[in-house]
């Protein structure tokens, strides 16, 4: 079976309030060639995914990145952190006793400070299992894919040989 070097393949998954993905695209090479853009959160995985990208792909520029990013539209679970909370109450205390007239401050102010909103994070060992999950299912996709192209560039080989052929015949 004649295999192209071009592919694409993108996997997606939402993850508590955020999206996991990864995105593979490969073009021609002499060698296997794999480049990587991860999200620091999954550099770990980075020597994992080359070990699996090289048991199926033998040649190609691979390109994969990897990320994991909020999703705006997804419902947050939110809860006050009250080490931040403390720490901004102190703060203001601090300034209030070197300026006495000093506006206090609001709730929206104490809501947009760092830290003091903090989001339910993922586990580390989920995030990480759910993201060699998606690069497996990637790569059968890009697999396919790069497959399918083959099939179209054999159908065109053998098409114009016979064209050749009926040329020569003739």
């Amino acid at each position: 079976m004649i295999r192209s070097m071009t592919g694409y393949a993108v996997v997606q998954a939402a993850l508590g309030a955020s999206t996991l993905g990864i995105e593979l695209r490969s073009v021609n090479s002499r060698y296997l060639e794999i480049q990587f853009r991860i999200s620091e959160e999954l550099r770990v995985l980075e020597p994992a995914l080359r070990e699996m990208l090289a048991a199926k792909l033998r040649r190609g520029k691979l390109d994969c990145r990897l990320y994991f990013s909020p999703n705006p539209a997804a419902p947050r679970e939110e809860q006050m952190n009250a080490a931040a909370l403390a720490r901004l109450r102190r703060l203001e205390q601090a300034v209030r006793a070197e300026f006495p007239d000093a506006a206090g401050l609001h709730t929206a102010d104490i809501l947009r400070w760092p830290g003091v909103l903090s989001e339910e994070a993922v586990a580390d060992d989920v995030l990480r299992g759910n993201a060699l999950e998606l690069a497996r299912r990637a790569l059968d996709e890009l697999v396919a894919t790069r497959a399918r192209e083959g099939e179209k560039l054999a159908h065109i080989v053998r098409e114009r040989a016979a064209d050749m052929a009926a040329r020569v015949e003739a």
